[in-house]
């Protein structure tokens, strides 16, 4: 898993092997879910934890959607950040594919939790086409 992840992180740089990439993170996740319904002691996992550079499932699911935003696939990249609940760049993919107003839904409850969050305050200003 991890050579094909290490694999898939460098054939996502290069234009021809980008599909192929984002085919194997998806696969990746999958197994990585499929591996969730088998549950091994921690006691047994964490002798492991730092022999292998393995990110968690979420930094791949994030890696795969980043990789769709990149392919033009927005739809596809935000509903995965909201699968994962990432906030940020869910409101920058419904920007792209033109739903200002969830966006900026999303943006004012993020803002109420967080009133100084800068890059909401950046994507807002970005929004409303407002510098300031």
């Amino acid at each position: 898993s991890t050579a094909l992840y290490l694999r898939s992180k460098l054939e996502a740089g290069k234009n021809r092997l980008i599909e192929r990439a984002a085919l194997q993170f998806q696969a990746l996740v999958d197994q990585l879910e499929a591996e969730q319904e088998i549950t091994t002691p921690f006691s047994q996992r964490y002798t492991y934890f730092f022999a292998v550079p393995y990110p968690p499932v979420w930094e791949i699911d994030r890696e795969q959607a980043l990789l769709f935003a990149g392919l033009g696939a927005f739809k596809t990249a935000a509903t995965i950040f909201e699968r994962r609940a990432m906030k940020e760049e869910l409101i920058m993919c419904l920007i792209q594919v033109g739903e200002r107003k969830d966006a900026e839904a999303l943006i004012i409850k993020g803002l109420e939790q967080t009133p100084n969050h800068p890059k909401l305050l950046c994507l807002l200003g970005d929004l409303h086409q407002n510098p300031s």
